[in-house]
């Protein structure tokens, strides 16, 4: 499979599980609660900073679903890799934290899904020509068998 559409594909179904977790603490009375009251759960008060601060960590993997298919191969596999990294080590801080039973599900797939990213993109092979985009029939048949995520 190419590994650009596989990576892109990872992250999008990463950004549905922020959604999907979020969407569904609409429906839980405490929560609520706090926002009506102003506050971004353990966060504190939803300041105009903490806010910005959540939108630009909300749209980085958002951001990495286009690079990932438009960088360079290495300059995409290594974004790939570090911040792949920053989200699996994020879920795994948010997972320590208490929360309902469908937060640490997503939580758990949030970490499954970033490690798979993690994990692709450092066994992304590159090619002499510096993009390995293309999937050729001798690369196919030559390639040593991986773990397919």
């Amino acid at each position: 499979m190419n590994i650009r559409l596989k990576l892109s594909a990872l992250w999008t179904s990463v950004m549905f599980f922020y959604v999907y977790a979020d969407l569904l603490g609409f429906f839980d009375a405490k929560a609520m609660g706090e926002i009506m009251k102003g506050n971004m759960g353990f966060l504190g008060p939803a300041t105009q900073e903490l806010k910005l601060g959540v939108a630009v960590m909300m749209s980085i993997p958002a951001i990495v679903i286009f690079l990932s298919l438009v960088l360079k191969a290495n300059h995409s596999r290594w974004a790939n890799i570090v911040i792949g990294v920053i989200y699996a080590l994020v879920a795994i801080a948010t997972l320590t934290l208490p929360s309902s039973l469908h937060y640490k599900y997503f939580e758990s797939l949030e970490l499954l899904f970033t490690g798979c990213i993690v994990w692709s993109a450092w066994k992304w092979p590159i090619q002499s020509s510096g993009d390995s985009a293309v999937e050729t029939p001798e690369r196919r048949n030559s390639a040593t068998p991986s773990p397919q995520f």
